[in-house]
C-alpha cells in the first residue's frame, strides 16, 4: 500500500497529513490562491495553526504562564 504524500510548505518536502495554514494571492495571476501547508513537525517547531479549527493537541506552544 502506498500513501500519497502531499507538500509542506516550510520544510519543502512531502508529507502525508500536512494541514492548510494559509493561503497567499500572489500567484501567477491577479487574485490567484496559492495555498500552503505544514506537516505535523513543522507546525510544531514553527507555532503554525490550521486555518481550520485545530484538532485536539495541534494548538501551538506557548511561552511563559498564563495568569
Amino acid at each position: 500500500m502506498t500513501t500519497a504524500l502531499d507538500w509542506c510548505a516550510w520544510h519543502k518536502g512531502g508529507h502525508a497529513e500536512v494541514r492548510l495554514i494559509h493561503i497567499d494571492y500572489r500567484g501567477p495571476g491577479p487574485d490567484t490562491p496559492v495555498p500552503r501547508s505544514a506537516c505535523p513537525p513543522c507546525r510544531w517547531e514553527h507555532n503554525l495553526v490550521p486555518l481550520a479549527y485545530p484538532a485536539f493537541g495541534e494548538q501551538p506552544r506557548t511561552t511563559g504562564t498564563m495568569t
